[in-house]
């Protein structure tokens, strides 16, 4: 994939200098994308990894240089340079390599390289300078092929060799310079020859082919040509198309230049700038004239020269030096430079010039003229050297040996012979050093004297001082002869030498031990109270403000570093810390340090600051002033209060949802504050829904007492519900009050809130419940009604108990008389049914009865341990007979150990019974009934089946409501009332249970009843 990049700095002037790379090694890549960014300069790069990739984008637009590396994986050596140049002909190329043969180079330029360029010698100036020379040239090359030259110069006096050539014919016409170019005798030799047999190379074939063939022209290339007697010569090829009258034929008119001296001296110079380039001397080329302003133009410098001035080479050439120049540039010298320049001689000096920055500098340099064949100035190459430092030194030096002779007046002076090692002091030096005026003194004794702590530093100092003739000026702490301790200044330099060596060091001591004791003092309070301001929270600093308007810091804490991500350098602290405010808020901020300064009032200010890594943080700045020694000082501290801006944020958020929420409820809601008496609320503010259901306006009811707008007369309960909201913090209750529509019934939400400087508020929220509590009066007395009617269906149930038991026992009674009497035919036919019916009606009526007495939840359910395996045996034993009667096999099935479980006896005995009454029942004769108890860990399970009749089982939803039966009226074909499956679903759940049903017409039917098994008596 192609890699594009525009490497140059923003603000250049100019179209980038447009580069197509095609390098196989990424890293090389990257290197030369990286010398082009340190170049400073202009530059569109294209990065291509294959060369037939490259090739390819030469189709998608012309770079003005294209720069290849020899060894490509899908290309070798002069190949690629060929492939490249007979893909763009019109395009300088750059080869790269990183062989160091010559050999290589001389191959390379032969094939068509413009340059040639060893990657290991690459450096940033290099290779920029030589893609713009190579992109210079062939514009200038460009320039020379303009059509209207060419029309000019068709005649036979011109130097170029001049020709037209026919595409099928060869060459038509040649010039005497052509000829003579050449190596022919005459026109008529070359007459009929193709052009491309006058190739020498075969790129060079193939673009005299190209031009005498092809449909596009080449024109401005450069080709290597073959003479008469073969030797070779280096052509600029250019040429036109022109057509005869007719537009019948197409003739190619061309003229070839000889540049091979041109070549050559292209070559030498290639040569000569990269050793210009190389040296650590700044090099300055620049045209011979103007001398008058703006004075002659920057045609070259190398890079030396762009690091010391710190401008760019294309921010030089085209430029007059002067713009190096400045107020201390010296005039004298100026003038001195002028004359020789307009004398044409060689000219060498010292001034003051002054880089991009404005920084000033010292300049030594000289200038040369560069002549021309006629001895004329062309150009002034000049050599420069900055010599600030060594200056500098040299002034160090002179200031030194004026301090050492003011040093000596002031204090002990001291003198010392290296070659004999005696040393010669002042009376006030052995008064320091506490040493008898008689003693004589050497070096070495001088030594031991600060050998305690300061013994190195000082013999290495006065060991450079003899070898460099550097001078020293050191504090140390010595010992004097009298074991004193104490702290001296002790300043020395070479004052006589001989045979450039130092044999005299002449110095001077001062006792400076009260002074350092202070200094020492004061470092130790100045630690102690950086170290507290170290510690506290915040950034803690003293701002000075001086009279004439400069300010700074004295003090920064470290906690600039980790709080806000910058240097705490007092030095530039306050500009460093004002870039960082965001640009909307640092005029407030300015404003409000100038006001504080003005005035000289307390600093206050709230501010965001962006810290080096982005994030934004939220500053307090707090400073008191105070004057000291004619300075406004600020002694402040800057506090990080992000998270209290986020939590204002946050508040303010959840206070406009708040009132967001506040003002669209649909329910009212009243916000008000309890009076001193607790007996009252005054309203500070009601919702849009308050406003519409009780009919006051917010601004109506503001201020006023609340419950004299809405309380009912009839009602005295406010001061109660304020005291009790008072003392649970909340309410809920229901009230009634009035509204716009009458008075109306309200579920009532109250909450207060205690404030700390102010009174108690409460919220108050109002639900309409009035049709609510009118459909709950409505379901009361619907209860009501039900409750009496079940009262008065269980007293007529009773009452029809009694009224139909006591005449059905006498019934039944003389019915089973009549039979056991012995009564014949009819009669005792009669009596049967008589007993049966009588039965029937009992059981009926035994059904009623209980089902009555589960719905009105009468029906005694007191639990103990049954074994329901037993109920199940003992059930199937009393219907056996019935099952015999009907033609029907019944298998019962119960656990060994029994199914034991707290239940009601009955209940069981009844669910079992109907269940396997209602299978016998509806099993036609020849059919099975199969009644199951299984266990699972917490259920008792009954399964009775049967092979019967079956049903829908869309009918099973109905099946356990009272009365139902699936053949219904007085045409359905089993008997029954319809309460034995309902009976069953009753008991069943009233033991916890669950019963189900599974069925399918003409298949059969089976319960499954689930009990829970519990383990002790539950209540009945």
């Amino acid at each position: 994939m192609p890699s594009r990049d525009d490497t140059g700095p923003s603000g250049s002037s100019g179209d980038p200098l447009s580069v197509l790379l095609v390098e196989d090694h990424p890293g090389d890549a990257r290197l030369i994308r990286e010398y082009l960014r340190e170049s400073q300069a202009a530059v569109h790069l294209r990065w291509e990894q294959s060369l037939d990739v490259g090739l390819a984008a030469l189709d998608d637009e012309q770079p003005d240089v294209v720069a290849v590396d020899l060894g490509l994986p899908d290309s070798e050596g002069p190949a690629t340079v060929r492939r490249c140049a007979d893909a763009a002909p019109t395009v300088p190329l750059v080869v790269l390599t990183g062989d160091t043969t010559f050999d290589t180079a001389r191959e390379a330029q032969a094939a068509g390289a413009d340059q040639f360029l060893r990657k290991d010698e690459l450096t940033p100036t290099l290779l920029i300078r030589t893609l713009r020379w190579a992109a210079a040239r062939a514009e200038m090359e460009a320039e020379l092929g303009h059509q209207t030259d060419w029309i000019k110069s068709i005649a036979e006096n011109v130097a170029g060799g001049l020709f037209r050539c026919v595409s099928d014919q060869g060459i038509a016409y040649a010039n005497e310079a052509f000829v003579r170019m050449l190596g022919y005798d005459t026109a008529e030799a070359l007459l009929g020859t193709d052009l491309a047999d006058l190739g020498a190379t075969a790129r060079a074939t193939e673009r005299l082919r190209t031009f005498q063939h092809g449909d596009d022209l080449p024109t401005d290339v450069e080709v290597a040509l073959t003479r008469a007697d073969g030797s070779t010569f280096m052509g600029l090829l250019r040429g036109a198309v022109v057509e005869d009258g007719h537009r019948d034929t197409t003739y190619r008119d061309g003229v070839i230049t000889d540049i091979t001296d041109r070549k050559q001296r292209t070559d030498q110079l290639r040569l000569l700038s990269e050793a210009i380039e190389q040296t650590k001397e700044a090099v300055l080329i620049t045209e011979a004239a103007p001398l008058d302003d703006p004075g002659p133009r920057t045609v070259f410098v190398n890079g030396a020269f762009e690091e010391m001035t710190g401008y760019a080479e294309d921010e030089l050439v085209g430029r007059t030096p002067r713009i190096l120049q400045g107020l201390e540039t010296d005039r004298e010298v100026l003038d001195s430079l002028r004359a020789a320049l307009e004398a044409g001689e060689e000219w060498e000096g010292e001034t003051v010039n002054y880089r991009k920055d404005g920084t000033p500098y010292q300049v030594h340099w000289n200038v040369t003229p560069v002549r021309g064949p006629a001895g004329e100035v062309r150009y002034w190459v000049s050599v420069q050297r900055d010599v600030t430092d060594e200056r500098e030194r040299e002034a160090a030096r002179r200031r030194e040996r004026n301090l050492l002779e003011q040093t000596q007046h002031l204090a002990g002076a001291w003198e010392a012979n290296v070659d004999t090692g005696v040393v010669v002091w002042s009376d006030k030096v052995y008064d320091i050093f506490e040493v008898p005026p008689d003693e004589e003194l050497t070096l070495e004794r001088v030594a031991q004297f600060y050998s305690s702590t300061g013994g190195t530093t000082h013999q290495e100092a006065f060991e450079q001082c003899l070898r460099h003739g550097e001078s020293y000026d050191l504090e140390l702490p010595i010992v004097t002869a009298a074991g004193t301790e104490r702290w001296v200044r002790t300043v020395a330099s070479p004052v006589e030498w001989e045979d450039g060596r130092v044999v005299t060091v002449a110095g001077a001591v001062q006792d400076i031990t009260e002074r350092v004791r202070a200094e020492n003092t004061l470092r130790d309070q100045e630690a102690r109270l950086r170290g507290l301001a170290n510690t506290l929270p915040g950034v803690v600093f003293q701002f000075y403000v001086r009279p004439d308007g400069t300010y700074g810091n004295y003090f920064v804490s470290e906690g600039a570093e980790e709080i806000l991500g910058i240097s705490s350098t007092p030095e530039g602290f306050y500009d460093r810390f004002v870039e960082c405010i965001p640009s909307p808020h640092r005029g407030r901020f300015e404003a409000s340090v100038e006001r504080a300064v003005e005035d000289h009032e307390t600093w206050r200010v709230e501010v965001p600051f962006r810290r080096p890594d982005g994030e934004v943080i939220w500053l307090l700045g707090l400073s008191t002033p105070e004057q000291a020694e004619g300075e406004l000082v600020f002694n402040g501290v800057l506090l990080d209060i992000a998270n209290r801006k986020r939590a204002e944020q946050a508040l303010q958020e959840e206070r406009d949802r708040f009132v967001t929420l506040f003002s669209n409820l649909p329910t009212p809601v009243v916000r008000g504050t309890v009076g001193e008496g607790k007996n009252t609320i005054t309203v500070t503010d009601v919702n849009t829904a308050f406003e519409r259901i009780f009919g006051y306006a917010a601004d109506t009811i503001q201020g006023e007492k609340l419950c004299e707008f809405i309380l009912p007369s009839d009602q005295d309960t406010a001061v109660e519900i304020n005291e009790e909201v008072m003392e649970k913090g909340a309410l809920q209750l229901e009230v009634r009050r009035r509204t716009a529509d009458g008075v109306r019934d309200f579920q009532l939400q109250a909450a207060s809130r205690a404030r700390p400087n102010g009174p108690t508020e409460i919220y108050a929220m109002y639900t309409d419940v009035t049709e609510q509590k009118h459909r709950e009066r409505e379901l009361e007395e619907a209860k009501e009604e039900a409750e009496a009617a079940a009262r008065l269906k269980s007293a007529m149930l009773a009452n029809m108990s009694h009224e139909i038991r006591t005449p059905l026992t006498s019934i039944m009674g003389f019915a089973d008389v009549l039979t056991e009497e012995g009564a014949e035919g009819d009669v005792r036919r009669f009596a049967r049914l008589i007993a049966q019916s009588g039965r029937r009606l009992e059981n009926t009526l035994s059904s009623v009865l209980a089902l009555s007495k589960l719905e009105a939840g009468v029906y005694e359910l007191d639990r103990e341990r049954v074994d329901f395996g037993q109920v199940v045996e003992e059930t199937a034993r009393m219907l056996h007979s019935q099952a015999e009667a009907a033609g029907l096999t019944v298998r019962v099935q119960v656990p060994d150990g029994g199914a034991e479980g707290w239940w009601n006896e009955g209940a069981l005995g009844r669910i079992t019974e109907n269940l396997m009454e209602n299978a016998i029942k509806f099993t036609p004769e020849g059919g099975h009934v199969a009644v199951r108890v299984d266990e699972t860990p917490d259920t008792t399970v009954l399964e009775v089946s049967d092979t019967g009749i079956g049903m829908d089982p869309t009918r099973v939803s109905s099946l356990f409501q009272p009365f139902k039966q699936e053949s219904e009226g007085m045409e359905r074909e089993y008997e029954g009332a319809g309460l034995g499956l309902s009976i069953v679903k009753r008991l069943t759940e009233a033991h916890g249970g669950t019963v189900d049903v599974e069925t399918a017409k003409g298949e059969g039917t089976c319960f499954v009843v689930r009990l829970p098994r519990t383990t002790e008596a539950a209540p009945s």
